[in-house]
């Protein structure tokens, strides 16, 4: 487990939303530039409701292991869209920073999965629901097991697979996913990063996990502003434009504003 956490060197991240001194896991993200990473919009929405929006950024961390040591990130904000289940995260490095820091980041492909293609999922299960912290401690406690899972795509859906549950472009596969795996990062035979997982159902026996991830491609021409570190970023940016994206003459945006990703 060491050698894999050391393989990801920081990139796959734990979600975690502190209330009255509980720490909740709620999901994982992936990092896919400077303070910048992306994870399902589902999770940060479920927090919210359960306790209050003013959360997401008061008490909201991604957490993840370089070298052997914990790097803390504070989320600055959460853009989500309406329109699927990928959220952008704005995140600040908690801490004082006394060196150069470097962020390491996924490659993103654009080329939609197609059936049969091999997959890796990963992210930080979670241990229990939540760890009591005494009032007045300044201490902030990470749980979590960091899990990893191959898999194998069954089904494409570019443009949804329904109007309730999945009405965005995503793609199914069968792997062991468990709680606190959402917004995980999900990787293709080469490596890259070509979704992030929405949601799973067990089957009737309670073992093969069917999965939806969502696809990046309706976050790929959004606008933001990062705000870490404040130098590199003077004005707002574009996901294609800042995150390592290969195939990248498979996506383009009309003169309306709509986006087109070339299929196979």
């Amino acid at each position: 487990m060491e050698e894999a956490i050391e393989a990801f060197d920081g990139r796959v991240l734990t979600v975690h939303g502190f209330d009255n001194g509980v720490a909740h896991v709620l999901g994982s993200a992936v990092m896919v530039g400077e303070g910048i990473a992306i994870g399902a919009s589902h999770v940060f929405q479920e927090y919210a409701q359960r306790f209050r929006p003013a959360m997401l950024t008061e008490r909201c961390y991604l957490a993840g292991f370089r070298k052997g040591q914990l790097q803390l990130w504070k989320v600055q904000q959460v853009l989500a869209e309406s329109s699927t289940d990928v959220a952008i995260l704005t995140l600040a490095l908690c801490g004082t920073q006394t060196s150069p820091i470097h962020v390491h980041t996924c490659d993103i492909s654009m080329r939609f999965p197609s059936l049969g293609d091999g997959l890796l999922v990963v992210g930080y299960s979670a241990d229990n629901e939540g760890a009591f912290l005494p009032a007045g401690d300044n201490v902030i406690t990470i749980h979590g097991t960091m899990r990893s899972s191959a898999g194998q795509v069954t089904a494409i859906y570019p443009e949804g697979r329904d109007r309730l549950l999945l009405p965005f472009p995503c793609f199914e596969f069968v792997a062991d996913v468990r709680g606190g795996m959402s917004g995980g990062p999900v990787f293709n035979d080469r490596g890259r990063l070509v979704g992030v997982v929405s949601t799973s159902l067990l089957d009737e026996q309670g073992n093969d996990h069917r999965c939806w991830a969502a696809s990046l491609a309706p976050i790929m021409a959004d606008t933001f502003q990062p705000r870490w570190p404040h130098w590199l970023f003077p004005e707002p940016i574009r996901v294609i434009d800042q995150a390592r994206v290969h195939d990248r003459d498979r996506f383009s945006i009309d003169h309306v504003g709509n986006w087109h990703l070339k299929l196979d």
